[in-house]
């Protein structure tokens, strides 16, 4: 049921960069669940336990255990707030002293085995008496206004793109709004129109009115998005709390850790490259960019792993920030934005305010991806639980908290799966097979009678037999020939060989062209397969009751 992964190894130094690797599982119906679901228990424990051990670490003039218990209310109060007033959803109780059981992910129609980290989440929760806790990732760009659904045949399917909105900026999802109300409206129909001819009934049929009434309500792409899923899921037993990001960052408690993070940018900067250096020799990457850019620096400014932006601007920039007369001061690519009383050794309190003030004025300020699950995972949750996309980054999350804090991190858990679409049974050709049908259509071309079908012709006998003795006279050639002797002889051999392969050809003609036919074939069935065991489709295509059963499976 669960695909094998490697575990970090146990003991090592705070700030230590371990390479872990994970396996898709490729199984329709298929789970990867690292340490193991029996285990997550255990997991949570442990990691509570570490909490206490953590809890003592100076953060700009407060303890990491009084932050997070700051941070954590403020989530209870705005996924509250979220759940009730904006989606208008059954609020349920938050005990404070329970498990955080926390997952996240971008607002997207992301495919089901993404989803199924946000059962793992509800599950685990409700299994060891926890709160769970959903974070909406709606500081990352909004990249898509579509997704693929199957189209075709089960011979030569293919992928058709179908919009659920006009083309949107690409800007922040917190700041998307629906920009075409036909277009949104009309999704599920053609949706399923789409996806009819394969029998397949999907759940957005029915569940697509949610979004538009939520879109009605407050035209947020997030929002409506949102409650279709968090209603599907409290339907089928599995309800979270649901958090923004945007509403969490501009939080007092969460500006409070921004604050600590500016205050030590030249620390952090180093520690941050550091540790894509290390990702990079140890996971063979050579680009720059991935996993993502390093920290720069420009004469006195210091890049921190922050992004801003103002009411209106088409897109987010890059926070700089430099010190300066016992202030940070702050600035994006092109303007000026304040300066925050502050350094290394002040207390957070007045550079609180001021970052709270710029943000009344307009400014956004949001994590960038290690910041986010570094908040995540020391201030909020007990146990984190990533999709392989997020575990594998957090193999820098780890050493960068290690490095910076000098502790080892909680622990985190990894969960995904993989399901397909109910589109007909795969076809039976592999990597293999394919393989195995190319070699033999190229080696009919130059040995065609060693694929003959049937009794063999006298004509491809003797001919068979022919090139048998012209072969063995390659090793029978007297060495008192001369060499041009030699060579002249060499080259009547070659000459008469060519020859009979085209004569085996010829009377071969149809076996060869049947042997192609069956390398193309199997082409064609090997690329079909990938659309019909695809498992990157959004989870609104899939019939409700082949997706719940999966789930259920995977986490009883």
């Amino acid at each position: 049921m669960a695909s094998a992964a490697s575990l970090p190894a146990p003991n090592v130094p705070p700030g230590t960069l371990v390479r872990r690797t994970w396996r898709v599982p490729r199984t329709d119906g298929a789970g990867l669940i690292v340490p193991g679901w029996d285990a997550l228990p255990s997991l949570v424990e442990q990691n509570r336990a570490h909490r206490r051990f953590a809890a003592k670490i100076d953060v700009q003039g407060v303890s990491l255990g009084d932050l997070r218990r700051q941070t954590q209310l403020a989530a209870k109060t705005l996924s509250r707030d979220y759940l009730a007033k904006t989606l208008r959803l059954p609020v349920p109780d938050w005990s404070d002293d329970a498990p955080l059981i926390v997952g996240g992910h971008q607002p997207e129609l992301f495919h089901a085995g993404v989803w199924a980290k946000n059962f793992a989440v509800a599950r685990l929760a409700r299994q060891v008496g926890g709160v769970p806790l959903q974070l909406i990732v709606d500081q990352d760009t909004l990249n898509s206004h579509a997704i693929k659904v199957p189209v075709g045949t089960r011979a030569t399917p293919a992928l058709a793109t179908i919009d659920f909105d006009a083309p949107h900026a690409r800007s922040p999802w917190e700041t998307a709004t629906v920009q075409d109300p036909a277009i949104f409206e009309s999704f599920a129909r053609r949706v399923t129109e789409a996806i009819a001819p394969w029998g397949v009934q999907p759940l957005v049929a029915d569940q697509w009115p949610i979004a538009v009434e939520q879109a009605r309500r407050t035209g947020s792409l997030v929002d409506a998005l949102t409650a279709l899923r968090a209603t599907t899921e409290r339907r089928w037993g599995a309800g979270t709390f649901e958090l923004p990001l945007s509403h969490w960052w501009s939080h007092p408690a969460l500006l409070w850790f921004m604050a600590h993070l500016l205050a030590q940018h030249r620390r952090l900067l180093d520690l941050y490259n550091d540790v894509l250096k290390e990702y990079r020799v140890a996971n063979r990457v050579r680009s720059r960019a991935h996993p993502v850019p390093d920290l720069v620096r420009q004469d006195d400014w210091y890049e921190s792993p922050f992004w801003v932006w103002h009411n209106g601007d088409a897109r987010r920039e890059r926070l700089f920030v430099r010190q300066a007369a016992g202030q940070i001061e702050l600035r994006d690519s092109l303007r000026t934005i304040g300066a925050l009383p502050l350094d290394e050794h002040r207390s957070a309190t007045d550079a609180v305010i001021e970052l709270h003030r710029l943000s009344n004025e307009g400014w956004r300020f949001r994590s960038r991806a290690l910041t986010t699950t570094w908040a995540a995972r020391m201030l909020l949750a007990d146990v984190f639980i990533h999709g392989l996309g997020g575990a594998k980054y957090d193999e820098m999350t780890d050493a960068l908290i290690g490095r910076f804090w000098g502790v080892t991190p909680p622990d985190f858990a990894t969960v995904s799966a993989t399901v397909h679409l109910p589109l007909g049974e795969p076809w039976p050709e592999d990597h293999r097979s394919v393989g195995l049908k190319k070699h033999a259509w190229q080696d009919a071309l130059h040995n065609p009678e060693r694929h003959w079908d049937g009794g063999w012709p006298d004509a491809v006998l003797s001919l068979a037999a022919e090139k048998r003795r012209w072969l063995a006279t390659a090793d029978t050639v007297s060495s008192m020939l001369s060499k041009r002797q030699i060579r002249a002889e060499n080259h009547r051999r070659d000459q008469r060989l060519r020859q009979i392969r085209q004569q085996l050809l010829q009377l071969a003609e149809p076996v060869v062209q049947r042997l192609h036919r069956d390398y193309d074939e199997a082409v064609a069935h090997q690329t079909a397969n990938r659309i019909l065991q695809r498992r990157e489709f959004s989870w609104v295509l899939f019939p409700e009751d082949q997706l719940r059963a999966v789930f259920e499976r995977l986490f009883p």
